[in-house]
């Protein structure tokens, strides 16, 4: 019997969410701005990444909820676009994108309302869609606020980030500089987190910068090396990416050993360590013994699983990555994306 779709299973029984859920477009970006104009409607764009979690669960639990299917229904035309395939590397050069997920809002013109950042679930994403629609909580409207309120650090700091993220370097830049000064002893966390995201988006992700990433990055670890920007798992992921990308190969290793020791039985950091030498495709031999000893460490954990059938696939086993994905979904058997992983590797393996 054919397994039950997300989308109706979500409706039988997850509270809150729309059968009909957002209706996605098909064709390319610049057809729908074109339809938009036309239709007196915005553009929503979810650029994703198939291996993404965060992406997995705005389709799984935000995109079929009621509140946002319905601003999108009569507002908006949405669309989704692979950020690694098709247009996907032009759309994400063309408005910076710098992560996964991001959901753009567009006006027909293709000029940027604003985004939307990282996960939000369905009564948040519906209620910033609204805002942003109606002129309320976008980056435009948080510099006038803080034009009003320039002692106001927090909002400096939001002003800040969300301008890195956007590339607008130039409103970034004195703002981050003011922020550093004002929380000099980062008492309220506010200078390291502009400091990560200057190295994260703006040297690393945003300008491909690796020199200029690591000295961000030293940097922020020389001035607050106990802040959570400094200890967090996507800093070591980050510094090694910038090192590993120079040549730097053995300081790379070092930093990912680094982070893995600061807590030798958290599987997350195995898991961490291996999906980012299995998506550099650099020592794969590596990244498979650390994916073995975090399944030691825990083998309920269903993204570790994942992460290993990757990279066996990847070095010619992909009867294995089908055991492994089986093992992901009976761990969490309510993700489709497993399902759809183990069909990968069916396929990829001759149907074994």
């Amino acid at each position: 019997m054919q397994s039950i779709t997300w989308a109706l299973w979500a409706t039988l029984v997850v509270p809150g969410v729309s059968e009909a859920a957002v209706h996605f477009q098909s064709g390319r970006l610049d057809e729908l701005l074109r339809r938009a104009a036309t239709e007196d409607r915005l553009v929503m764009v979810d650029v994703f990444a198939t291996w993404c979690g965060p992406c997995q669960k705005l389709e799984e639990e935000s995109f079929v909820h009621a509140d946002v299917a319905r601003e999108t229904d009569a507002h908006f035309l949405a669309l989704r676009i692979d950020g690694e395939r098709g247009e996907g590397p032009e759309v994400m050069r063309r408005y910076h994108v710098v992560g996964f997920p991001t959901i753009l809002v567009l006006r027909p013109d293709g000029t940027e309302v604003d985004r939307v950042f990282g996960f939000a679930d369905g009564p948040e994403l519906a209620r910033v869609l609204r805002g942003y629609r109606e002129g309320v909580g976008t980056l435009a409207t948080k510099l006038a606020e803080l034009a009003e309120h320039p002692d106001d650090l927090a909002l400096a700091t939001e002003v800040a980030t969300r301008s890195v993220v956007r590339g607008d370097w130039t409103t970034a830049r004195p703002l981050v500089d003011r922020v550093v000064g004002a929380d000099r002893d980062n008492g309220r966390g506010l200078a390291s987190k502009v400091l990560f995201h200057v190295a994260r988006y703006h040297y690393l992700r945003g300008n491909e910068d690796w020199l200029g990433a690591i000295r961000a990055f030293e940097d922020l670890r020389a001035r607050y090396p106990e802040s959570e920007e400094v200890r967090g798992g996507a800093f070591a992921i980050d510094l090694a990416k910038a090192r590993h990308r120079l040549g730097r190969d053995a300081a790379a290793l070092a930093e990912l050993e680094r982070h893995i020791g600061r807590g030798p039985d958290d599987s997350d950091r195995y898991n961490t360590v291996a999906f980012f030498l299995y998506r550099e495709r650099w020592l794969l031999e590596r990244a498979e013994g650390f994916a073995r000893v975090g399944l030691v460490k825990n083998p309920q954990d269903a993204s570790l699983w994942d992460t290993f059938a990757e990279i066996v696939a990847e070095r010619g086993r992909p009867a294995e990555a089908v055991r492994a994905e089986e093992r992901a979904h009976v761990i969490d058997p309510a993700a489709p994306y497993y399902g759809t992983q183990i069909e990968r590797f069916r396929r990829a393996s001759g149907g074994q």
